[in-house]
C-alpha cells in the first residue's frame, strides 16, 4: 500500500510517496511531477549498496537518463 502525502509550500509544493517496497516504483513516482527527463541521485556508499540499483533501474525504465555520484558515508 502506498500513501501520498503534500508538502505544501506554494508553488515549491511536491508529493512524498510512502510505502513498503516502493523503490522499484520510483521512475513511475516521479513521471507524474519531473518535467525533465534528467535524473541525478547522489548517496552516499551504505545507501548506494543497497539501493542504487534498484532506483537506477527504476528511473531507467521510466525513461530518465540518470547520473549517479556517490560522497563518503
Amino acid at each position: 500500500m502506498t500513501k501520498t502525502l503534500r508538502v505544501e509550500l506554494g508553488a515549491d509544493s511536491y508529493p512524498i510517496a510512502v510505502g513498503t517496497g516502493i523503490l522499484n516504483r520510483v521512475g513511475e513516482f516521479l513521471t507524474r511531477d519531473i518535467k525533465s527527463n534528467k535524473v541525478l541521485i547522489v548517496s552516499d556508499s551504505f545507501v548506494k549498496a543497497r539501493y542504487m540499483p534498484i532506483v537506477h533501474q527504476s528511473l531507467t525504465d521510466a525513461g530518465f537518463n540518470v547520473n549517479a555520484i556517490e560522497i563518503p558515508a
